[in-house]
């Protein structure tokens, strides 16, 4: 069968939580079918990426994205529009163009289109399946948000009200979707009345890759593993160096933090700063990082889906403190698997207790790796996904 794979995000390098479950996805697919990726990117990928893509898709073609910027005129149309304006001022002709190409220039048996950014192309296609994969409508969910100006409160609810309306609509134009948690099953179903294929397929991690020998070094450092960039991220390292650090520090003085991940454009100015802190930037194995750490701490208060970020430090057996936010869709239980805690003296109280009781992070080490390896793993989710496919493009 041969597949076209329309990605709001470039596979590679792969360094964020998207860019892990489109790699996964394809490869998947690519096992037993032919799959041409045609992608947005920032800029022109380099020949490694080129190389790596290779290996899993037959043809890869690239478009420029147009960058969001809602002061531009078009972006301020958008409040007018009954499309999200976020969509109204990036759209891209040139993708559009691109799209078309491709489908004169071969016969495809089926269209994926991953996330929204790339869900309005692939939804103008006629006659062929197509699949909208990774719906998303979690991280705007609440309309209020947490703001307490009731302008903003009110865009918030605008912006709510367009989003579940628009995809509402649009979601019917595919065959099938995916979601990644039962949340997000359930605004599918809120929002788009009567569509009926809609597949929990969760993001997951590469068990295979990711080798644990239940053994930990002792210490004291915790690890923040995930992009500042993403403004989810960087308000979840500002509140928790902010508002748990100076608690934790009075129960365990020679604490130690590493927060990883890309600062690019980001005013780490605005983090507190402590000696103790460490700002790595972008690591290439992120994965030794967390292995060695004593604690991954994912304090998160925005935002959706499901934290790959957790799920690698499950895997790679070391454990987790995270809010009831960053737990969000995983099938995880307080004191089993990881420890949740909401407020800046709980959490900071969970990740002295695990830093000071062994035994228990040996036990949560144990639990989340048997439970990533039961139902987080890439080689069952990607074959989930890859009969999902087949269904949908056999009738």
């Amino acid at each position: 069968m041969r597949i076209l794979f329309l990605s709001a995000w470039f596979p590679h390098p792969v360094d964020n939580g998207s860019k892990i479950r489109i790699s996964n996805l394809l490869r998947a697919l690519a096992r037993k079918h032919d799959v041409d990726l045609l992608s947005f990117v920032d800029s022109p990928p380099g020949l490694e990426s080129a190389q790596a893509l290779a290996s899993y898709c037959r043809l890869v073609g690239t478009v420029t994205r147009v960058p969001y910027r809602p002061r531009r005129l078009r972006a301020l149309a958008g409040y007018f529009s009954p499309t999200p304006r976020s969509l109204v001022d990036t759209h891209s002709p040139e993708m559009a163009r691109a799209l078309a190409a491709q489908m004169a220039a071969n016969h495809y048996n089926l269209v994926i289109a991953s996330e929204v950014g790339a869900a309005p192309y692939v939804a103008q296609l006629p006659s062929v399946p197509k699949v909208f994969e990774d719906v998303e409508l979690g991280a705007i969910r609440t309309p209020a948000g947490s703001s307490s100006n009731g302008v903003a409160r009110g865009r918030q609810w605008l912006t709510w009200y367009k989003t579940r309306r628009y995809l509402g609509k649009l979601i019917h134009r595919y065959a099938a979707c995916t979601v990644v948690s039962r949340r997000e099953f359930e605004n599918v179903r809120e929002a788009a009345p009567g569509f009926q294929r809609v597949e929990i397929i969760p993001n997951g991690v590469d068990v295979a890759a990711m080798p644990h020998n239940g053994i930990k070094r002792p210490s004291n450092v915790l690890i923040f593993n995930g992009s500042l960039t993403y403004d989810a991220n960087f308000d979840a390292a500002q509140y928790f160096l902010t508002e748990v650090w100076p608690l934790l520090k009075l129960k365990v003085p020679d604490v130690r933090l590493q927060i990883t991940g890309r600062v690019d454009g980001v005013d780490a100015s605005r983090l507190l700063r402590d000696e103790a802190v460490t700002l790595t930037g972008y690591l290439p194995d992120i994965h030794r990082a967390v292995a060695e750490a004593a604690v991954c701490v994912a304090p998160v208060r925005r935002g959706s889906g499901t934290r790959i970020k957790i799920l690698e430090a499950m895997a790679l057996g070391t454990p987790v403190v995270a809010t009831t936010k960053g737990a969000e869709g995983l099938d995880v239980i307080h004191g089993e698997h990881i420890l949740i805690a909401d407020s800046p003296a709980d959490f900071a109280g969970q990740v002295a207790r695990l830093l000071h009781d062994e035994p228990l992070g040996r036990h949560l080490a144990a639990n989340g790796r048997r439970l990533v390896e039961q139902k987080y793993d890439w080689a069952a989710l990607g074959e989930q996904f890859r009969r999902l496919v087949d269904s949908v493009a056999g009738g």
